[in-house]
């Protein structure tokens, strides 16, 4: 008899910070002041993530030595789909007109990383802003991922405030992906502790005992449509991957995998979570074993149901799969 396989893996972390790269927001910077952007580094590229008002960014400058910026132009795409940016070359300051009442609205943040993340030819950067095709190359290429505020609002109360809609993820079994949380940091290049996703997938199973039993190396040449709340997270490849981003918000409280072998993500990251169902595709001429990271059994399960005791649930990241053999 042929037998289809569905686990589950959970990811739970801590938040952290990183002194290397800076995130700042654009509604901490209060008119009648010159702000002093600390831990910025001279040679790193600064990038705005924006889809705050046109006229509001033009009353914010930002100041490189002696180069002074307009955030209105820094929030334009190039033709190619990627952003402006601004080399970094004498520290950071920001000046800002706009009444305090118009600053507190606004949800766009700058974003500098380190020079040598900005000398990495392998290191990149997209703005999330409508719809982008995505194409990575290299060995342990980096690709940072900045999203800006959603637009549409589903009155749900845990749609996060700012998310990647991720399709056509596009890959052979030769190549890898992590998506991870957070921006790079200086050591970005070995990092693993933040990873979210990954595909291909080294699934180890563990007897009733808790000793390792044998590891298998699972790819997925399917994947769902990754709903990704999170402010900003990077990916880094190895190999040929295509995939499409938008800037969107899809429901995605009781979904219907799109494939017998399957892998997709569920994310929390606004504390605030109602539950999720996935409800997995069955083939009836196969039998099924279901379990998690740490056991399975013989149990035909149809779906994943992710609770929480409690309504403010924090942040989690869920990547779950099933195969079939």
């Amino acid at each position: 008899m042929q037998f289809s396989h569905l686990f589950l893996t959970a990811f739970l972390f801590v938040n952290w910070v990183s002194a290397d790269p800076v995130v700042v927001s654009l509604r901490d910077y209060l008119n009648g002041t010159t702000s002093n952007i600390p831990g910025v580094e001279d040679g790193g590229n600064l990038y705005l993530a924006s889809n705050d008002d046109p006229n509001s960014l033009k009353n914010i400058q930002v100041v490189t030595g002696e180069n002074t910026y307009l955030l209105s132009d820094l929030a334009k795409i190039n033709p190619d789909g990627t952003p402006n940016k601004i080399t970094l070359n004498g520290g950071l300051t920001l000046t800002t007109t706009n009444p305090n009442a118009v600053t507190y609205t606004l949800t766009g943040y700058l974003y500098a990383t380190t020079a040598q993340q900005a000398q990495d030819a392998s290191f990149s950067v997209y703005v999330i802003t409508g719809s982008h095709h995505i194409n990575l190359s290299g060995v342990a290429a980096t690709t940072v991922i900045l999203n800006t505020q959603l637009t549409a609002q589903s009155g749900e109360t845990d749609q996060p405030g700012k998310s990647t809609y991720l399709t056509n993820l596009m890959m052979t079994q030769a190549e890898n992906v992590y998506f991870k949380y957070g921006v790079p940091v200086s050591n970005y290049k070995s990092v693993t502790s933040n990873q979210f996703f990954m595909n291909p997938f080294n699934y180890t199973t563990i007897d009733d005992n808790g000793n390792p039993v044998s590891t298998t190396k699972l790819f997925f040449d399917h994947v769902e449509p990754l709903q990704i709340g999170l402010d900003y997270w990077y990916i880094t490849s190895y190999g040929p991957v295509t995939m499409d981003m938008q800037n969107n918000y899809v429901a995605n409280h009781n979904t219907t995998t799109t494939s017998v072998n399957t892998t997709g993500l569920l994310i929390n990251s606004n504390f605030i979570y109602s539950n999720h169902i996935v409800n997995f595709q069955s083939d009836p001429t196969r039998g099924r074993s279901v379990g998690t990271m740490i056991k399975t059994s013989p149990v035909a399960a149809q779906l994943l149901n992710v609770t929480a005791s409690n309504f403010i649930a924090g942040t989690f990241y869920c990547q779950y799969f099933s195969i079939s053999e």
